[in-house]
């Protein structure tokens, strides 16, 4: 056995090392076709064989090759012929779904798709005599058929052949209690696909097929006892001790065409305690049987599609929000497009909703963070998106951060975003970002990644924090805001943290590249909140040296506009701003060139002296400091500087304006500071 399949191995090998343009023989075919069902290698060689060989479009000869082997093998009554050819297709289907529309929608050649029809028609409804081939052989080829129809329910063009030739005895197979628990489950995943599925076309008139619309009879079983059905197919195989994984993936499958909808109900059931149990066991130390062995990797994609199904928030419905468009598309995506009558009109579940049962998964007893890493380490890019997506959610409700950073959550948000492709796609790999974003946002950085400001991870998480503040393609504003508060706080807790964050680069920007580019860039822009956290975070950025240089004349470059952007910060209306910019300003006047550059224009030392009458006292508070700065930074300038800045501060009558606001001043506390302004100022013009 084991120098046979060593033996196939290699000549399938050889097939698909020849040179492209790969084309298969009838001889071929005979070689590759059987292995389909053979070991999870030789499978997986096989699918890349007719994968490689059918796109983006196959040769002649591979068509031919391929349509008159079909053919034979589906035109008999051969049990292993048949179930060949159904394999087959299911897995042309699968690399090549527009290579089968052709093959079977092909209104010159008929063959295929009437021996296809003789197929389904001999299998479904199959002669029972003395001699017949056998219960076991019936089964084998009913589960083939099945599976072979309910990947093609999932294909826009052949949704009208599988509804023709099968509709009806796809629920007739649902009714048989007795059948195979995998033929039920991927029955019922086709019927979902051809319920859900987008309606077909007519090719004159481009609206849906009155006929199909005349003939399609009302279901006994709705989306939701659909939804009961494979929970119940799961939790049967577990409670007998079975390791189906078809059952599960099918189920699974069908599970997450159905939450694609908005029925609350659909989302319950999928979310009961006895299904989550068997679903989050998988990685589970405590499961009391060891996982699959097979299909691993399939299986973490359709738990992680349906966990993320589970546990997204609503977007906005206006219909003019960006994410609510995405949301609609989402929806039917997987399915080819819209077109439920019972679900169309269903209310999107609210906040609240979902809320409660993100955190009823979350304090779940059985813990789903274990199955979350799994998914987070998992070789598929698209498996870790969706990983990403689930903890987003799960880091939403601000109650349950503490208990998921217990978890060690933030650690896995890092590891995905170490492994995010460049460059950086928001659209795709946003969802991480945000939720480490939210976690430094509410809880003290160094509970997350300390012990101490100079902890290497925190560092790392400063630089993932960045990537949304330097990406080209267009980010929501909320992801911006949340990146610009998050590296606040990091921001504020050591001197010589603060001066790393104002030296960084953003990964994905060749010119203007510092983190201090990005953010000047946002004090400027339309979004009031987004303005506010982005001169909150140079308020921080400038209590470090580097930070302070950015903001400094240079025989290169000149900083004039950025000061005077802060100082038309400092009188902005917005309180938090206003604040914000004034404490920028107290660090960046201990930079001799900053604060000449500033009393030697005019119109700065107007600005300077407005906050001087803040009905904040905060602000007051900022501007006192910001002159007795001045006054002692420029209070040892000799020669042709000193006589410029006397003269700028003589011309803007800064001292009268300084004890004006001394005699106006009432905050006690606030006593202190104007009198130490006056006296740095009266001292720099002696």
């Amino acid at each position: 056995m084991a120098s046979s399949s060593d033996e196939s191995l290699s000549l399938l090998k050889a097939i698909l090392s020849r040179p492209s343009p790969l084309e298969l023989t009838k001889e071929d075919l005979q070689l590759i076709l059987p292995h389909l069902s053979s070991s999870p290698s030789l499978h997986s060689l096989c699918l890349a064989i007719l994968s490689r060989s059918t796109s983006p479009s196959p040769s002649l000869i591979t068509q031919q090759s391929i349509r008159s082997t079909l053919q034979s093998l589906l035109s008999g009554t051969d049990s292993s012929e048949l179930i060949t050819g159904l394999s087959a297709l299911s897995a042309l289907l699968q690399v090549s779904p527009q290579f089968v529309n052709q093959l079977l929608l092909d209104k010159e050649d008929e063959g295929l798709k009437l021996a296809l029809g003789d197929a389904v028609e001999y299998i479904s409804k199959p002669i029972k005599t003395a001699g017949g081939k056998g219960k076991e052989k019936e089964k084998e080829e009913r589960k083939a058929l099945v599976e072979l129809l309910s990947i093609a329910s999932g294909q826009q063009g052949m949704r009208g052949l599988v509804k023709e030739s099968a509709g009806h005895w796809f629920e007739s197979l649902l009714d048989r209690e007795e059948g195979e628990k995998v033929v039920r489950a991927m029955a019922a995943v086709g019927i979902v696909k051809l319920r859900l599925g987008k309606k077909e076309m007519d090719s004159t008139t481009g609206l849906p097929r009155q006929k199909e619309e005349e003939e399609e009879k009302p279901s006994k079983w709705s989306l939701e006892d659909l939804a009961k059905l494979f929970v119940d197919l799961v939790l049967d195989e577990d409670k007998e001790g079975k390791e189906d994984d078809q059952t599960l993936l099918a189920s699974l499958e069908g599970l997450a065409y159905l939450t694609l909808t908005p029925s609350p109900d659909i989302k319950r059931i999928a979310s009961s305690s006895d299904f989550l149990d068997i679903v989050f066991s998988f990685t589970s130390a405590t499961t009391k049987q060891p996982p699959p062995t097979s299909s691993n990797a399939a299986r973490d994609y359709a738990i992680a599609t349906l966990l993320s199904h589970l546990t997204t928030f609503p977007t906005p419905e206006d219909a003019q929000s960006e994410a609510a468009q995405v949301e609609r598309l989402k929806r039917f995506a997987s399915a080819g497009g819209g077109g439920v009558k019972n679900t169309k009109s269903a209310p999107a579940e609210s906040i609240e909703q979902v809320t409660s049962r993100v955190t009823s998964i979350v304090k779940h007893s059985t813990s789903p963070i274990p199955t979350i890493r799994q998914l987070c380490l998992s070789p598929s890019l698209q498996t870790r998106r969706l990983a990403g997506q689930i903890l987003h959610s799960f880091v939403t409700p601000q109650a349950l951060r503490g208990k998921l950073l217990q978890s060690g959550v933030a650690r896995l948000l890092l590891t995905l975003i170490r492994n995010i492709p460049t460059p950086f796609d928001p659209s795709l790999d946003l969802a991480p970002i945000q939720a480490l974003s939210k976690l430094f946002i509410t809880s003290n950085p160094l509970l997350i990644f300390g012990p101490t400001p100079s902890s290497p991870l925190l560092l790392e998480a400063s630089q993932a924090l960045t990537l949304p503040l330097g990406c080209s393609s267009s980010v929501p504003l909320l992801a911006i805001f949340e990146s610009l508060m998050a590296l606040t706080n990091i921001a504020s807790l050591d001197q010589e943290l603060t001066d790393r964050l104002s030296r960084l680069t953003l990964r994905d920007r060749t010119s203007s590249n510092l983190l201090l580019n990005a953010v000047e860039e946002l004090l400027l822009n339309e979004n009031k909140m987004v303005r506010r956290a982005a001169i909150e975070l140079v308020c921080n950025l400038v209590a470090s040296e580097s930070g302070i240089e950015y903001f400094e004349p240079s025989s290169t470059s000149s900083s004039t506009p950025r000061l005077h952007l802060l100082l038309a910060l400092a009188s902005s209306e917005d309180v938090p701003k206003r604040l914000a910019a004034t404490g920028a300003l107290t660090s960046l006047v201990y930079s001799r060139k900053i604060s000449i550059s500033l009393i030697t224009t005019e119109k700065y030392v107007e600005l300077l002296l407005g906050g001087l009458e803040d009905e904040e006292d905060g602000v007051r508070h900022r501007a006192y400091e910001v002159w007795r700065g001045i006054g002692e930074v420029l209070g040892e300038l000799e020669g042709e500087e000193k006589g410029e800045v006397r003269e700028g501060l003589r011309k803007g009558n800064v001292v009268g304006e300084l004890e004006k606001a001394g005699e106006r001043e009432d905050a006690g506390d606030l006593r202190e500071s104007v009198d130490g302004a006056i006296e740095g100022i009266r001292k720099l013009l002696k």
